[in-house]
């Protein structure tokens, strides 16, 4: 009985967050390992690990405003994460783009905003100039080394020192994203380019922001996460970022239709902002 008690006492306390967070990923892995040999096939092939599947994982968000304004890159999806490397739909995209359409080579800078686990791994193995990666909040991406503090708005970098900034998924956390867009111009070298990506919508008529909604739930119900402060209308965004002297080159779905292979979201397009020369 007492045995019986302690165990029950073991399993109720809060264990503390390394080992939570350890049992978390186990139990991820699990799924992920039986996901994989329930959906052998070669539909689908990942950029990262080279693994085939006839389907990967879903991810995503499931809340009512992202199927009602139809965001796209926020809702619930099939074939997100890679069940053998954990590559999500994003950085296959990234990778893709940066390689194919961008022309990032191993000589150049690059900045990486807010920094995907497996496209950075992947800029390590291949950039031999410079390569930084940043966060507002370093210490929530523990997978990322050599990460440092920065606030997009006010980078701590001179004029025109980067080749390349990678910044997806950050833009739309940011209150004032004219002086994000700004910083990112200013530190790009003439000609340099930005690979921007951000959750948009084609079906709301221009970009929907209220920096009265201050709350987590208030902010669920109108963006579909707890910490956006927006949501995007495409063209709109392809304005603000005119606005910021960009040139901006939209890379639309039929553009994409050779990636698909590689399990990028089939919704998505990609936004690729160049500073003039």
């Amino acid at each position: 009985m007492i045995l019986v008690q302690g165990l029950k006492a073991f399993l109720a306390a809060e264990l503390p967050p390394r080992v939570q967070d350890a049992i978390d990923q186990r139990r991820r892995d699990i799924k992920a390992s039986r996901f994989s040999a329930q959906n052998q096939g070669d539909t689908y092939v990942c950029v990262y690990c080279d693994h085939s599947h006839a389907r990967f994982m879903p991810s995503g968000m499931s809340y009512p405003v992202i199927r009602e304004k139809q965001i796209v890159a926020g809702g619930l999806r099939d074939n997100v994460v890679c069940p053998v490397c954990g590559s999500m739909d994003r950085e296959r995209l990234a990778r893709l783009m940066l390689d194919e359409r961008m022309g990032v080579l191993p000589q150049h800078h690059v900045l990486h905003v807010g920094p995907e686990p497996k496209l950075h791994e992947y800029l390590i193995e291949i950039i031999t100039g410079r390569l930084v990666a940043c966060d507002l909040f370093p210490e929530d991406r523990p997978g990322v080394p050599n990460i440092i503090k920065q606030d997009l708005t006010k980078l701590d970098f001179g004029d025109e020192v980067f080749d390349f900034v990678i910044c997806n998924h950050v833009l739309e956390h940011i209150p004032t994203d004219d002086l994000a867009m700004s910083e990112i111009k200013r530190v790009l070298k003439p000609g340099g380019k930005a690979l921007l990506q951000v959750p948009y919508s084609e079906a709301i008529e221009t970009t929907e922001e209220d920096f009265s909604v201050i709350t987590n739930a208030e902010r669920i119900a109108r963006y579909g996460q707890s910490d956006h402060v927006r949501i995007y209308e495409k063209q709109d965004y392809v304005r603000r970022l005119e606005s910021a002297g960009f040139q901006v080159d939209v890379m639309e779905l039929d553009a994409l239709e050779d990636y698909r292979r590689f399990a990028i979201n089939p919704e998505e397009c990609a936004f690729i902002a160049q500073k003039p020369q």
